[in-house]
């Protein structure tokens, strides 16, 4: 099952590909992902395979760190998205950084974490030159504790295939006692 980054790259990137041929995508990838099988048959994207084998979170920051200073800087980017912390600020265009959740900073087990995930986060915040996150909620949240982001709600796409009915919504909400504005 993909993840929910996965879902909200392919739901939003899918399209934003297939509807825009004049604008060249580039996608950095782990090494073996199936993103590629996603966007068949489209010339304006390639897919550019990123190793990085570290077994702990450290190692691998470190070899995304050496992967992308060595790579972006060759590169004419317009605009980098990043969905993974720290963050790597492009070297030519505009960085966003894209957050789905900040449960590092608010976890109430772990005193290291949530120290850690502050200095992680609020460097990551003030380097983007945009944040986008998931929900209002989530918004909100990011405010909370990083009231100097700049920041705007994105909400995750969804194949229109799929598009729930009025029934299923209202049945989903009464089920788990959901407000309105959910």
């Amino acid at each position: 099952t993909p993840s929910g980054a996965n879902q909200r790259f392919l739901g939003i990137y899918g399209q934003l590909v297939a509807q825009s041929p004049q604008i060249h995508f580039t996608v950095y990838s782990p090494t073996g992902s199936t993103l590629p099988q996603q966007f068949p048959n489209l010339d304006n994207v390639e897919f550019a395979d990123v190793s990085i084998t570290g077994k702990n979170r450290f190692t691998r920051y470190l070899e995304g760190l050496y992967y992308c200073k060595k790579n972006l800087k060759n590169k004419k980017l317009d605009i980098f998205e990043q969905f993974h912390l720290p963050l790597v600020k492009s070297p030519t265009g505009s960085t966003i950084l894209t957050i789905h959740d900040i449960r590092s900073v608010v976890s109430k087990d772990n005193l290291k974490e949530r120290i850690l995930g502050r200095l992680v986060f609020g460097k990551a915040i003030k380097e983007a030159n945009h944040v986008i996150t998931v929900s209002n909620t989530m918004k909100q949240e990011i405010l909370d504790h990083f009231p100097y982001a700049k920041i705007s709600v994105i909400y995750n796409g969804f194949e229109l295939n799929d598009k729930p009915t009025i029934n299923d919504i209202n049945d989903f909400k009464n089920r788990f006692s959901l407000p309105n504005e959910f």
